[in-house]
């Protein structure tokens, strides 16, 4: 096999575990986000009053 396809089919491997890699990340990042940083970042944001 010429070294060009070897290099292609090696970047096209890990390009698709990156990829798979980067939904699952995304998957256990999004609620975390969403119920632990979001709150914690609202306690810190403006203040609002109703007059």
């Amino acid at each position: 096999m010429p070294t060009a396809w070897e290099s292609f089919a090696e970047w096209t491997a890990k390009a698709a575990m990156d990829g798979v890699f980067g939904v699952a990340l995304g998957l256990l990042l999004i609620p975390l986000a969403t119920k632990v940083v979001g709150p914690v970042l609202g306690m810190f944001g403006e203040k609002r009053t109703d007059h």
